[in-house]
C-alpha cells in the first residue's frame, strides 16, 4: 500500500491542476470514491470533490450498461499507450468545451459553442462547417467531404486531422495537432463505425507497440464484441470474453484496457 501511495498523489495532483476547485469550495470533499484513469495504469482510485467529479465527466454505469448496452460515447483507457474516446453516432459535434455547448467533441479554444459537425455517410465523412473552418488551408463554408490526413482548422487555429488508416475499416480517427486538447484530455477521438483495430501495426486505428497481435473491437447490434489470437478475459471470468462489458478492464498476456460510458459536461 506504501509503494503506492506516491503514484496516488501524483494521479491527484493531475487531477487537482487540470480540474481546480471553485473559490469556497474547499472542505467539500465527496466521500465517493471515483476512479480516475489515465493511459499509464488502470484501476487506481482516489478521493475527489463533487466538483472534480463533475468537470471529469465521471459517469456511473448505470442499468442499462450492466445489460450490456453501449453508450454513443465512451472513453477507452489502453494500459501503457493512453486515453482514447469512442463517439459512436452517424454525427458528431465539435465546440467549445463548456456545459452549456453539449457536444460530442468538446475542446478547450477559441471556437464557438458549436463549431461544426461531422457526419457519416456510408463509408464517407463529410464535415458540415457550422462556424469558421478551414479544410487544407481552404475556407469551406459547405459540407465537404473528409479524405484521408486531411487538416480542418476551426477558428483561430484549433487544428484536428482526420484519418481512416485501415482500409478494411469505416472506422475514422481524428487527433489535434495543435497545442490545444479535449475535455477530458485524451490522444485521440475514434468514430467507431464497424470495427476498432488495436496493436503494433502502423495502420490500426490505435498503435499499441508493445503488443505482439491485434486485437479487433466491432459493433454487432447494441453490443461490442471482441476478436484476438490470444484469450482475453474480464474481472475474474476464465473463459474468454467475446464481448466487452462497459465499465471492466479486458486483460490478456500483454493487453490490457477498459470502456467506460462517458457524460457530456
Amino acid at each position: 500500500m506504501a509503494s503506492a501511495l506516491p503514484k496516488l498523489q501524483a494521479i491527484s495532483a493531475r487531477a487537482a491542476f487540470l480540474f481546480p476547485l471553485p473559490k469556497g469550495a474547499k472542505g467539500q470533499e465527496s466521500e465517493r470514491i471515483c476512479e480516475y484513469r489515465r493511459g499509464g495504469g488502470l484501476c487506481d482510485k482516489l478521493s475527489i470533490s463533487q466538483h472534480e467529479q463533475k468537470r471529469m465527466s465521471i459517469v456511473e454505469p448505470d442499468f442499462a450498461y450492466r445489460r450490456g448496452n453501449v453508450s454513443d460515447r465512451l472513453q477507452m483507457w489502453i494500459d501503457g499507450v493512453g486515453g482514447y474516446m469512442l463517439l459512436l453516432a452517424d454525427r458528431i459535434n465539435i465546440g467549445q468545451a463548456m456545459a452549456s455547448a453539449q457536444v460530442d467533441i468538446p475542446i478547450m479554444g477559441d471556437i464557438s459553442r458549436r463549431h461544426a459537425a461531422i457526419k457519416r455517410s456510408g463509408d464517407e465523412y463529410i464535415v458540415e462547417p457550422l462556424s469558421e473552418v478551414k479544410l487544407n488551408d481552404q475556407w469551406v463554408d459547405s459540407p465537404s467531404l473528409l479524405k484521408n490526413r486531411d487538416v480542418m482548422t476551426l477558428g483561430r487555429g484549433v487544428k484536428l486531422q482526420f484519418t481512416q488508416p485501415h482500409p478494411l475499416s469505416t472506422s475514422a480517427v481524428l487527433k489535434i495537432v495543435s497545442r490545444h486538447r479535449t475535455e477530458p484530455a485524451c490522444d485521440g477521438v475514434v468514430l467507431l463505425a464497424d470495427s476498432l483495430l488495436m496493436g503494433p501495426k502502423s495502420n490500426n486505428h490505435i498503435v499499441c507497440p508493445q503488443w505482439q497481435h491485434d486485437v479487433v473491437v466491432y459493433r454487432q447490434g447494441s453490443k461490442l464484441l471482441l476478436k484476438s489470437k490470444t484469450p482475453l478475459f474480464q474481472s475474474d471470468s476464465t473463459q474468454a470474453a467475446t464481448s466487452i462489458r462497459i465499465g471492466e478492464t479486458v486483460q490478456g498476456e500483454e493487453v490490457s484496457f477498459c470502456l467506460e460510458p462517458l457524460g457530456r459536461a
